[in-house]
């Protein structure tokens, strides 16, 4: 924004400086009013040149800023794109992991509590859902528990 202020600066100083220069240069040097008029179109067209040279540059330096931001951007963009598809591919083993980890503390409740040959519940399945049963009650259950 600084840089397009200080271009509009020196395009209104350009424009200025050389409207008043060449117009005195133009009054002494001509004293012809044809040659006057003639010069006047001249140095009009040169002004028209030489501004339209200037806005050109001056367009051309914007654009390629801007395409120099852009390139930057679309690098980004890419780096992110990768980024989230290294976090998707992460969060889908994570799932899987999750998964295969629920499947095994399912099986190791199975073989805790479960016979492994009948399929039928065992002494430590039996003793879990006594104590789950009377849990809050004080009885003779201390004494099973030890094996008495």
């Amino acid at each position: 924004m600084v840089m397009l202020q200080k271009w509009r600066l020196f395009i209104h100083l350009f424009s200025c400086g050389w409207i008043v220069v060449s117009d005195f240069a133009a009054s002494k040097v001509f004293k012809n009013a044809h040659l006057f008029a003639l010069c006047s179109i001249v140095k009009g067209l040169f002004f028209v040149i030489v501004t339209a040279s200037l806005l050109y540059f001056l367009i051309r330096s914007k654009l390629y800023i801007l395409y120099v931001s852009e390139s930057k951007l679309q690098s980004a963009l890419d780096r992110l794109q990768k980024a989230n598809l290294e976090l998707c591919q992460t969060q889908e083993k994570l799932v899987s992991q999750y998964k295969e980890l629920v499947k095994n503390q399912e099986k190791i409740k199975e073989l805790a509590y479960f016979d492994t040959l009948t399929g039928l519940p065992n002494r430590n399945h039996f003793l879990f859902m006594l104590e789950k049963s009377t849990k809050g009650h004080n009885c003779i259950w201390i004494c099973c528990k030890k094996g008495c």
